[in-house]
C-alpha cells in the first residue's frame, strides 16, 4: 500500500469513528468496508467494522469482522471484546463469556474489557458476585467513565442491591446528564420496583424512558422499553378491571339494587390507578399515550375495556349485563398481551416477566377458585375462598421452588 493510499485509508477510519459517535452506523459499515478493502491487513480498521455493524445490529457481520480482527491481532483486547458482544447477541453466551476473559486478560488496566465481562456476567444469576467484584474493579480504573458507573449499577441490581445501583446510576448522570443510556438505566430500576401497587414508580419510569428517548432518539431498545412501560400501565389496568366484573359477577349479580352499586364503586380503583399514572406523566408522554390508546392497534381493546365498564355500570339495572362485563374484561387482557408481543414491548428484562407471569397465575387461580369453587352447590363463599387462598399458596410455593432452582443453576 501507497503513502497516499496509508493516509486515505487513516482518514477514513478517522469518519468511521465519527459516524459510529454519531450512531449513523449505516454510514460507519459502508465505510468501514471500504478501509478493508484498501488494507485487509489492517486489525483496527475491522475492529471499526465490527463496531458499526454491532450498532446495525447485524451481529453474524459484526462476529465475522472481530474474528478477522482476532486473527490479525490475537494479543490485542479490543476483537476479543467486540467479539464477546457479538457472540452474546447471538445467543452464544458461554463463548462471549469466555471472549470477554480473554479480553480481560491481555488488557488488565483497561476498564472497558472489564465493563464487558461484567455485563455478561451479570446476565447469570449464579456469577452475580463475580460480575460485582469486576465491575467494582472497572470502576476503579475508570472512576470518571459513565459505563464504568452504569456496570457497577447493572452487577448491583443482579446482586439484589437495588439501592446502590440507584446510587450508581445517579453519578453516572451527575457526570453526564444527557447520557441517554444512563436514564434508560435509572427507568428500568424504577420499573423493578414499580410493584403491582406502586404506579408512582411506574409513572417515573415512563417519565425517565421518555428523556433517554429525547437524548438519543434513534435507540430503538429505549423506545422499547418505554412501550414495555405504557404497555405495562395499560395491563394492570386491564387487570383491576377484571378483578371488579370477576368479584361482580361472582357477588353482586344477584343482590339487591343497592349491592349492586358496588361494583360501580370499585371501578374508582382502576380510575385511581389510571389518573394517578397519568398525572405523573409530562405532557408530551401524556400525548404518546393518548395516540397510543386512541390509535388503530388498540382500537378494539379500548372497545372491549370500555363494554366492560358499561356493562358493569349497565349492571345496576339490568343485573345479567353484570355477567357479561367479564368476557370483555378477559378478552381485553388477552388482546393487550398480544398487542405488547407485536409491539416488542412485553418486558423490560426476561427474569422479571417470569417473575410477573408466575405472580399472574397465583391470582389466576385464586380467581378461577373463587369463581368456580364459591358456584357449587353446598360449597359456601367462605370455602370458595378458602379454595382460591389454597390455589393460591400453591402458586406461591411453585414460584418459590422456581426461583431457588434458577438462582442456583
Amino acid at each position: 500500500m501507497s503513502v497516499a493510499q496509508r493516509g486515505g485509508t487513516d482518514a477514513d477510519l478517522a469518519r468511521v469513528r465519527a459516524l459510529c459517535d454519531l450512531k449513523r452506523y449505516d454510514d460507519a459499515a459502508g465505510l468501514a468496508r471500504r478501509a478493508v478493502g484498501l488494507d485487509g491487513a489492517n486489525a483496527h480498521a475491522w475492529c471499526l467494522l465490527a463496531q458499526a455493524e454491532l450498532g446495525r445490529g447485524d451481529h453474524h457481520a459484526a462476529l465475522a469482522a472481530a474474528s478477522g480482527a482476532r486473527s490479525l491481532e490475537p494479543e490485542n483486547e479490543w476483537p476479543h471484546r467486540l467479539a464477546a458482544y457479538a457472540l452474546e447477541r447471538l445467543g452464544r453466551h458461554d463463548e462471549a463469556v469466555r471472549s470477554a476473559r480473554e479480553a480481560v486478560r491481555l488488557g488488565p488496566h483497561g476498564w472497558q474489557a472489564h465493563v464487558t465481562l461484567a455485563r455478561l456476567l451479570s446476565n447469570t444469576r449464579s456469577a452475580s458476585a463475580e460480575a460485582l467484584r469486576i465491575a467494582e474493579r472497572a470502576l476503579t480504573l475508570a472512576p470518571h467513565e459513565t459505563q464504568a458507573h452504569l456496570t457497577f449499577a447493572i452487577a448491583s441490581e443482579a446482586s439484589g442491591r437495588p439501592d446502590e445501583a440507584e446510587a450508581a446510576v445517579r453519578r453516572a448522570l451527575e457526570l453526564d446528564p444527557q447520557d441517554a443510556a444512563a436514564h434508560n438505566e435509572l427507568a428500568r430500576l424504577h420499573l423493578r420496583r414499580a410493584r403491582f401497587g406502586r404506579v408512582d414508580r411506574l409513572a417515573t419510569a415512563a417519565t425517565t424512558f421518555g428523556t433517554a428517548v429525547r437524548l438519543d432518539p434513534r435507540e430503538t431498545i429505549i423506545r422499547r422499553n418505554l412501550d414495555a412501560v405504557l404497555y405495562s400501565f395499560l395491563r394492570r389496568t386491564s387487570w383491576y378491571v377484571l378483578i371488579v366484573a370477576a368479584a361482580a359477577a361472582r357477588f353482586f349479580a344477584n343482590s339487591s339494587p343497592p349491592g349492586r352499586l358496588v361494583p360501580v364503586l370499585l371501578l374508582g380503583v382502576p380510575g385511581l390507578f389510571a389518573w394517578r399514572f397519568w398525572s405523573g406523566l409530562t405532557p408530551p408522554l401524556q400525548g404518546y399515550l393518548r395516540d397510543l390508546v386512541l390509535g388503530r392497534r388498540l382500537r378494539f381493546t379500548m372497545i372491549l375495556l370500555a363494554l366492560s365498564v358499561a356493562f358493569l355500570a349497565g349492571g345496576v339495572v339490568i343485573p345479567a349485563l353484570t355477567y357479561l362485563s367479564f368476557w370483555p374484561a378477559i378478552l381485553a387482557r388477552i388482546s393487550l398481551r398480544r398487542q405488547a408481543t407485536r409491539a416488542g414491548a412485553i418486558s423490560v428484562d426476561r427474569e422479571r416477566g417470569v417473575r410477573m407471569l408466575l405472580w399472574l397465575l397465583t391470582g389466576g387461580l385464586a380467581l378461577a377458585a373463587l369463581l368456580l369453587f364459591g358456584g357449587v352447590e353446598g360449597l359456601s363463599g367462605a370455602a370458595g375462598l378458602l379454595a382460591g387462598l389454597l390455589c393460591a399458596g400453591g402458586s406461591v410455593t411453585a414460584f418459590l421452588a422456581v426461583r431457588h432452582r434458577s438462582a442456583t443453576r
